[in-house]
C-alpha cells in the first residue's frame, strides 16, 4: 500500500512540475494559431487541410488568412516557374561545410520569396540504405550526423528568409517504384539508432534521456519489476508483455514516469537555449533581436496612409494588415489606408511602416523620412491595439 501511494504522489508531482512548464512556456505564435482556429467553423477548417488549385493553401479573408502558395524542392524552386538550380544533395554533403549549405538554404529561400513561395518541400534528407533508390542524389549519404548536420543548416538558411522548410523522405523512404503504395518495414532499433538520430540530434537534450532512464530504473527497483525476456528499445507493448506476472501496472507507471522527467528537463532545456540565445545543434547562433527599439521617432507627422512590409509583400504582411483593417474597425477609426507591400516596392508618400525587427534596419536605410515601427511577429494583435489607441489619442498625429 505505501509502495502505491509513494508511486501516486511522484506521479502527481511530476505531472504538475510538467505541466507547470508547459503552460508558463506557451509561445504567442502558439497561441495566436489556436485563437485563429477557436475561431473557424467546420467548413472552414477542412476546407484548409484540403489545399486547392494545386500547390496551394486556400485563403480564410474573413480571418485575416491569405493564400500561402509552395513549391517542391529541394534543388530549387519548382513548380510553374524558374529558378536557379542548386548542387544536388549529396554533392552538398560532400562539402562537410555547414556554412556554404546555410548560404545555400539562405539563396533557396530569397528564390522562394521571390517567386511568392511560401513553403518549400525539401530538404530531401533520407539514409542511405540501398543503392537502387532512385532519389539518392537529393539526400545526404549514409551517415546520420552528417546528414542531420547537413540538413540543419540548410533549413536554418532557408527558414531566415521567412519561408518555411518541409523536410521530406527522412524515413525508410529507399524506392520510387510503387512508392504510392510499397510498405517499409522497419524494426525499431534501425529507427531509432539510424534514421532518428538525424532528425532529433541535439546533445543539451542527453542528461534529460538519462535522467528519464535513472528516474525509470529506480521505480522499477522500488517495486521489484522484472523483465523475463529482452526488451525492444522504445516499445511499451514489449514491456508489458516481458514484464513479470502481477507487475504490468507499476512496470507501465514506471515508464510513464520516466518518459515525464524526460520530457519536463527537456522542455526545460529548450526553453533555455531559447531565452539565452545559444548556438544550436548546427553551430549556428539564433537570432535575437530582443534589444531592438519598438519604436523609431524620426518626426512628428499625421498619419493617413500605413504599409505592412515584409520581404514578399504576401503572406505575413498581407495578414496583418487584413488584422490592422479590423482592429481599425472594431475601434471606429476611419480614413485611414491600409496596405501590404514588398521590402523592394514601398511607396513613398506612406506615413508609417509596420514591419518585424529583422527588417527594421533594412527600412530605415533607405527611408529617412517616415516612421518605421518594428514589432515581434506581424500577427500580434496587441501591438496593432496600442498604435490605434495613440492615433486616436493624439488624432492621427504620431
Amino acid at each position: 500500500m505505501n509502495r502505491v501511494l509513494i508511486l501516486c504522489v511522484l506521479s502527481a508531482l511530476v505531472s504538475g512540475w510538467w505541466l507547470h512548464a508547459q503552460s508558463s512556456g506557451l509561445q504567442t505564435n502558439e497561441e495566436r494559431a489556436t485563437e485563429i482556429v477557436r475561431q473557424m467553423t467546420l467548413e472552414e477548417k477542412v476546407a484548409y487541410i484540403g489545399g486547392y488549385e494545386g500547390w496551394y493553401i486556400r485563403a480564410v479573408e474573413r480571418l485575416g488568412l491569405p493564400e500561402v502558395r509552395m513549391a517542391d524542392g529541394p534543388q530549387g524552386v519548382r513548380n510553374n516557374t524558374r529558378s536557379t538550380l542548386y548542387p544536388c544533395g549529396i554533392a552538398v554533403a560532400a562539402t562537410w561545410d555547414k556554412e556554404l549549405v546555410g548560404q545555400m538554404g539562405v539563396a533557396l529561400g530569397k528564390d522562394s520569396r521571390a517567386r511568392g513561395v511560401h513553403i518549400l518541400l525539401g530538404p530531401g534528407a533520407n539514409i542511405y540504405r540501398s543503392p537502387l533508390c532512385g532519389r539518392n542524389f537529393e539526400y545526404f549519404g549514409e551517415d546520420p550526423y552528417l546528414a542531420g548536420e547537413i540538413a540543419a543548416s540548410y533549413i536554418i538558411g532557408l527558414q531566415s528568409q521567412g519561408v518555411m522548410a518541409n523536410m521530406k523522405h527522412f524515413a525508410a523512404n529507399n524506392q520510387e517504384y510503387a512508392r504510392h503504395s510499397v510498405s517499409s518495414d522497419v524494426d525499431e532499433r534501425t529507427l531509432h539508432e539510424i534514421y532518428f538520430p538525424e532528425v532529433l540530434a541535439n546533445l543539451w537534450l542527453l542528461p534529460s534521456l538519462i535522467a528519464g532512464s535513472i528516474i525509470g530504473n529506480i521505480c522499477f527497483i522500488i517495486f521489484n519489476v522484472a523483465a523475463t525476456g529482452v526488451i525492444s528499445p522504445g516499445s511499451i507493448f514489449t514491456v508489458c508483455l516481458m514484464c513479470v506476472p502481477g507487475k504490468m501496472i507499476f512496470a507501465v507507471t514506471g515508464v510513464f514516469i520516466s518518459a515525464i522527467v524526460s520530457g519536463a528537463l527537456a522542455f526545460f532545456t529548450l526553453t533555455l537555449q531559447e531565452k539565452n540565445g545559444a548556438k544550436d545543434n548546427t553551430g549556428h547562433n539564433n537570432i535575437d533581436v530582443s534589444k531592438v527599439k519598438e519604436i523609431e521617432h524620426l518626426e512628428k507627422k499625421m498619419i493617413r496612409k500605413i504599409g505592412f512590409v515584409c520581404n514578399a509583400g504576401v503572406g505575413s504582411s498581407s495578414m496583418g494588415a487584413a488584422l490592422f483593417r479590423r482592429k481599425l474597425r472594431e475601434s471606429g477609426v476611419e480614413g485611414l489606408e491600409v496596405n501590404a507591400y514588398a521590402a523592394d516596392q514601398i511607396p513613398s508618400d506612406l506615413d508609417l511602416i509596420i514591419c518585424q525587427k529583422d527588417l527594421k534596419e533594412l527600412m530605415l536605410q533607405d527611408i529617412k523620412d517616415d516612421y518605421v515601427y518594428a514589432v515581434d511577429n506581424l500577427l500580434n494583435q496587441t501591438e496593432y491595439i496600442r498604435i490605434i489607441e495613440e492615433i486616436q489619442k493624439t488624432g492621427g498625429l504620431l
